[in-house]
């Protein structure tokens, strides 16, 4: 189990990196203002409901008891278990090759997915360029 501050927003496919970025950040602030530090794991987890018109990101930092009191953000636990994973480098614009590659591998190897994948940001996109960002992507099983 991870414990995790927890932001949502509804976005589509177009504006999924401006609005999913946006949302991370103001996660942030919604921590620091309650004096906490940004931990990691920081990832999301997007909820399409084969509709790229309607996506629900759900926006998420690992958080320690104490559980803070956040005006916005709700605290939930996710749970572990096992996962397939896979590192992606390079821009977010790309994120869906690794989407299928995940897949591909689960349903290859007989391994039903049993959740939404996590994309666990690694670094910032404010301090890389697009070409040197790192998302490990977990697909839970």
């Amino acid at each position: 189990m991870v414990q995790v501050a927890e932001r949502c927003v509804v976005t589509n496919a177009e504006a999924l990196i401006v609005d999913t970025t946006a949302l991370i950040y103001v996660l942030f602030d919604e921590l620091r203002a309650a004096g906490r530090d940004v931990l990691s794991p920081v990832f999301c987890m997007n909820d399409d409901t084969g509709s790229e018109e309607h996506i629900v990101v759900h926006a998420c930092v690992r958080v320690d008891a104490p559980v803070p009191n956040l005006p916005q953000a709700r605290i939930v636990e996710l749970p572990g278990g096992e996962f397939a994973a896979v590192t992606h480098v390079g821009p977010y614009e790309q994120l869906g090759l690794a989407y299928h590659a995940l897949y591909a591998w689960a349903q290859e190897h007989g391994h039903e997915p049993r959740g939404l994948i996590r994309e666990i940001y690694v670094n910032d996109p404010a301090n890389v360029p697009p070409a040197a960002l790192q998302t490990e992507l977990l697909l839970p099983l």
